[in-house]
């Protein structure tokens, strides 16, 4: 996560200083979809990224997930801000303020594997894309996509592979996958 109290003093695109070599998700119209789920988390003076997340039931509950690592404790996702759509409206164009809204039940947390889930209260923005998921472990070059907001900008997109069988990090150590972006990065 990224503390926003001190953005100001760090860059000079509206006080956010991030990479150069991020993709503007926009202008990859096969991922609007995938665009409109992933959101970013205002909370306790930090940010982080976070994925309005599809159930087995196909019932648009609105879970949303993050790391546990920025959200842990019922108290933050209360007060946490869910920024729907914190992007370019148009390929390359300024970046939109996005729809926010506030406060969320913690529905299941881990250390372990560094995952929370939260449940927001208010109403979905009515564009928001519930993003799918599966728990098959992929092949070994699987291509493999991500968006998120790097440090907190605006929406970035990375493109790679999966590059090992497994990544030791948590426990298991198996239930992590490692991937090389070949275009775009993360932060």
């Amino acid at each position: 996560y990224r503390q926003i109290w001190k953005l100001e003093e760090e860059g000079s695109d509206g006080g956010l200083a991030v990479g150069t070599c991020h993709l503007d998700p926009i202008c990859f119209p096969t991922w609007v979809g995938e665009s409109n789920g992933t959101v970013r988390l205002i909370f306790s003076g930090s940010l982080c990224s976070g994925q309005l997340t599809a159930t087995t039931a196909v019932d648009e509950t609105p879970y949303v997930m993050t790391a546990n690592h920025c959200i842990a404790t019922q108290s933050i996702a209360n007060s946490c801000q869910f920024n729907f759509f914190y992007r370019t409206p148009t390929c390359n164009a300024a970046v939109s303020a996005g729809t926010t809204i506030t406060g969320s039940d913690l529905t299941s947390t881990y250390l372990a594997s560094d995952c929370t889930l939260l449940m927001v209260r208010p109403t979905l923005p009515t564009t928001a894309y519930w993003v799918g998921w599966t728990n098959v472990n992929p092949a070994v070059n699987t291509a493999s996509t991500g968006i998120h907001h790097p440090g907190g900008a605006p929406q970035a997109i990375s493109f790679g592979v999966k590059n090992a069988g497994s990544f030791p990090c948590g426990t298991p150590g198996t239930n992590w996958n490692s991937l090389s972006w070949n275009n775009g990065i993360t932060e």
